[in-house]
């Protein structure tokens, strides 16, 4: 379910909405692959009108998976806008022409989820990443058969 409102149910003042919201229809997991989004984002908002714009208060919470970019195992990941407060305009150029009767809040909270996601999230803030295979011991001397063979290489 989108957060789309109709304007018509404002007349008689604010309008508080409970709910969810699929993490996919707000296509939050096509933006990283280190990201996993399959379950829902909750909301508890209140949704007025005031001088021409819509304006929405409340809170967002959501939990999802993301993999660590060290060491690449998936740990929880929880989002939470507390508060969370959103703004737009009812009147645009694109409405001008036409009445409208309603207002989508779902690009807003998307664009505000995006903003509040690890760019390079982390299991924990000490994590040392992947282990690494044990290095071979490097002999500390030279080959002198090696330099010889170079001294006789003549590159005119």
């Amino acid at each position: 379910m989108s957060l789309k409102i109709e304007l018509s149910e404002l007349e008689d003042g604010p309008l508080e909405l409970t709910g969810s919201v699929a993490l996919s229809e707000l296509q939050i997991g096509e933006l990283d692959p280190l990201l996993h989004a399959d379950r829902r984002a909750e909301y508890h908002i209140e949704v007025s009108l005031l001088d021409g714009k819509l304006v929405a208060r409340g809170a967002v919470e959501l939990q999802m998976e993301c993999d660590c970019v060290s060491c690449l195992k998936r740990f929880p990941f929880r989002v939470r806008l507390d508060p969370w407060e959103a703004e737009t305009d009812l009147v645009s150029e694109e409405s001008a022409d036409k009445d409208q009767s309603s207002a989508d809040l779902t690009p807003i909270l998307r664009e505000d989820i995006f903003l509040a996601l690890p760019q390079h999230p982390r299991c924990r803030p000490d994590c040392d990443g992947l282990k690494s295979a044990p290095e071979k011991p490097t002999q500390t001397g030279s080959d002198p058969a090696a330099w010889a063979a170079l001294d006789r290489l003549k590159l005119d």
